[in-house]
């Protein structure tokens, strides 16, 4: 039901404006109609008073037709131009992206964007296709798993699968890579030392749990809750809780050179777990780069200081993508999308850990079709285009 409503309030906010005007300009005529009744007069002047207060009430009339009309138009351009958008976790990258896109957005288009952090982001894509926000940042195998009505939206597969066909990309980018971390001085130094140990692997909810009790299952063979402990609790929360020693490993989604990382590093030398020989060469990890949006990055053992490494390290990378509802106007979505890219240089200078977000990469880990909007912007710029990501409304 809130699709159709969606798609049907749009486009009849225009008339619904015009038709509360003409019952306003109604009921002026009738109140002036009641007004001059009373002031005419049968003597000698009632003609000329009567044209007298005609023409006074005439001009009240067009008067406030008028400026209540441009009320009401104001009010519906005002409305139009603020879009409501969300993320996750408003210490995480997909937060700092849209918080980006919405100071771009005002600063070079006019178009105001309300965000709302904190949300989970296996529910804001769904609240895009149900058109009950207009922009949201998704993790690439979310939004495939949506579209395919499985794991998280087994139960719900049929409603996740339509809400998956409204949705369209602007753009994707590299999100980060899953640190595993431990104290350098603690006697965790290889993979299978995580036996009995406290993990901690993510949220309860989500996608990056799943993501990195794979990524140690290649790596050591090891199940969660069977081989070690797999600790679950909220992003922020997992810091301290590794810091006060309640886990032995926590593993942190974060660019390379990420700020977060670094705290730890200078408080104690830390050790940095990596995909190893044996497992980069198993099948498992060759299925595992071939979910949506997940593939292999390596860093230099010198991002971090006081890292026990000696060797560069192989992470598992993840991607998200901007989306929005494809009832988005077009006009709107090419300029969100050019706001963006038009001020890369500011995001790249911003934190050391966006430098990797680039227009060369806008469609790294994107898994559905590009907005129309967005896709003349690409066009624009002389950027190829993969077939599959061109809109069918093209």
């Amino acid at each position: 039901m809130s699709i159709v409503m969606h798609y049907v309030y749009r486009p009849m906010q225009k008339t619904i404006f015009f038709v509360i005007a003409l019952c306003e300009i109604f009921l002026l005529l009738l109140i002036c109609y009641q007004n001059v009744h009373f002031e005419r007069g049968n003597g000698p002047g009632s003609l000329l008073m009567e044209r007298d207060v005609m023409a006074r009430f005439s001009r009240k009339i067009f008067t406030v037709a008028a400026v209540s009309g441009l009320l009401l138009l104001s009010s519906q351009a005002a409305s139009a131009s603020i879009l409501k958008a969300e993320s996750g976790s408003p210490t995480n990258i997909n937060t700092t992206i849209m918080t980006l896109l919405s100071k771009y957005a005002k600063e070079e288009a006019g178009i105001s964007i309300q965000l709302n952090s904190g949300q989970t982001l296996t529910r804001t894509p769904l609240k895009v296709g149900m058109g009950q926000t207009d922009l949201t940042v998704v993790p690439s195998e979310v939004l495939s798993y949506m579209q395919n009505g499985e794991n998280m939206y087994k139960n719900t597969a049929g409603p996740a699968q339509k809400s998956a066909e409204n949705v369209r990309a602007l753009f994707g980018f590299m999100a980060g890579l899953y640190h595993g971390i431990t104290w350098a001085d603690n006697g965790i130094e290889n993979w299978s030392d995580f036996k009995g140990k406290r993990v901690y692997t993510g949220p309860a909810s989500g996608t990056a749990g799943v993501n990195i009790e794979e990524f140690i299952r290649i790596n050591s063979g090891y199940e969660p809750n069977v081989d070690y402990q797999s600790v679950k609790m909220d992003w922020p929360a997992s810091g301290q809780a590794f810091t006060d020693g309640l886990v032995d490993i926590l593993f942190r989604a974060a660019l390379p050179g990420s700020t977060g990382i670094e705290e730890f590093a200078l408080t104690r030398p830390i050790r940095l777990f990596g995909l190893t020989q044996e497992a980069a060469e198993s099948q498992a990890w060759q299925k595992a780069q071939n979910l949506p949006g997940m593939f292999a990055h390596t860093i230099g053992a010198d991002t971090y200081s006081n890292l026990a490494n000696e060797d560069d390290i192989t992470m598992i990378a993840f991607t998200m993508m901007v989306i929005a509802n494809k009832a988005l106007a077009e006009e709107t979505a090419y300029q969100l999308t050019k706001s963006f890219w038009e001020r890369q240089a500011d995001t790249q200078a911003s934190s050391v850990t966006l430098r990797s977000v680039s227009i060369e990469n806008a469609f790294e880990g994107v898994v559905t079709k590009l907005h129309p909007g967005a896709y003349r912007y690409y066009q624009e710029k002389r950027i190829n285009v993969p077939t599959e990501l061109i809109p069918d409304e093209e």
